[in-house]
């Protein structure tokens, strides 16, 4: 879902760039009340702090189970997972440029992840190459 007002608390609105809903009765025709399960922001200059700091913990004392912070000029996202309120870091995924894969040895290369699951659902499967298709 893309678009939408989160309604979290009193003070605490924010329309993320991405969010997985998995309960229908938190949607609403005017918004969304209460966490959606997973949230992505895409850094921009002008976003980033408060994507990284007040939006993070808010979504996290929230019960957002699952925070993505996507940076598309630097080729990463970071996984965060909900831990009793708090988000801790469970995974960068950074995409390689082809240069920097061709200097690797074939060991390196092949622990090189290109994809990924979200944690809720086993069989949704990411793709690194999907994300920033036409950035790589």
């Amino acid at each position: 879902m893309v678009g939408a007002l989160v309604y979290l608390t009193k003070e605490d609105h924010f329309i993320p760039d991405m969010m997985v809903v998995c309960e229908p009765e938190k949607i609403k025709s005017d918004g969304i009340y209460g966490a959606p399960d997973l949230v992505v922001e895409i850094l921009y200059p002008s976003t980033a702090w408060n994507d990284k700091t007040h939006k993070k913990d808010v979504y996290a004392k929230c019960g957002v189970r699952e925070y993505w912070i996507v940076s598309s000029a630097e080729r990463f996202i970071e996984v965060y997972l909900n831990n009793n309120g708090e988000f801790i870091l469970h995974k960068i995924y950074p995409v390689y440029y082809d240069w920097m894969l061709a200097k690797m040895s074939e060991a390196e290369r092949n622990t090189v992840v290109t994809h990924f699951k979200f944690s809720l659902y086993n069989d949704f499967d990411i793709s690194l190459e999907d994300i920033f298709y036409g950035l790589i």
